[in-house]
């Protein structure tokens, strides 16, 4: 008898059912707890484990199955959106700034995207605004995740240095022709 509540008991346990579902599970199943549970299976007491079964009473013992672990996470495959989706944040979460040399407060921000597009359309327009721009006394960098780096910006400050140079030569070559004549 008390075997028999130490099953019962247990039986409780592992399939969350009451005492008298426990007992009738274990009458059907001649007191064995496997099978008792197996029986719950079957009746829909509770939810099939979806796992090979054995039973330890007489009979043809079903042949064991493979058993494959399934992850509720299978990996995906890599659709066209996945592969452009880095490129879509490069062109839009970096940016080229402009701004006045000795005001850079007052600024105008441009996405790369934009810039390339407009690039794309008519390059020798851009070309031409962003070197009326620093001849102006405009100051580019690049900012972003990805391009606000000292390195890349370090080429543009050279290329603006260089323009401000060249600038200032015009400008005593037309002051000292202006001043001879």
């Amino acid at each position: 008898m008390k075997q028999l509540q130490e099953k019962m008991t247990r039986l409780q346990s592992l399939a969350g059912i009451t005492a008298e579902q426990a007992q009738a599970a274990l009458t059907a199943a001649d007191g064995d707890l496997l099978d008792s549970l197996l029986w719950l299976e079957q009746t829909g007491v509770i939810e099939h484990s979806g796992v090979g079964c054995w039973s330890t009473t007489g009979g043809a013992r079903p042949a064991p199955q493979p058993q494959t672990l399934t992850t509720t996470e299978q990996p995906r495959r890599k659709t066209f959106r996945d592969l452009l989706e880095p490129a879509w944040r490069f062109l839009i979460n970096n940016r080229l700034e402009a701004f006045r040399k000795y005001d850079p407060t007052r600024q105008i921000q441009c996405p790369i995207g934009v810039l390339l597009g407009l690039v794309s359309i008519s390059w020798y327009v851009v070309v031409l605004i962003l070197l009326v721009g620093i001849c102006l006394g405009w100051r580019y960098r690049l900012a972003g995740p990805q391009l606000g780096r000292k390195d890349i910006n370090g080429v543009v400050s050279w290329i603006e240095n260089l323009a401000e140079t060249a600038r200032d030569a015009l400008k005593k070559q037309v002051d000292r022709h202006g001043k001879t004549e």
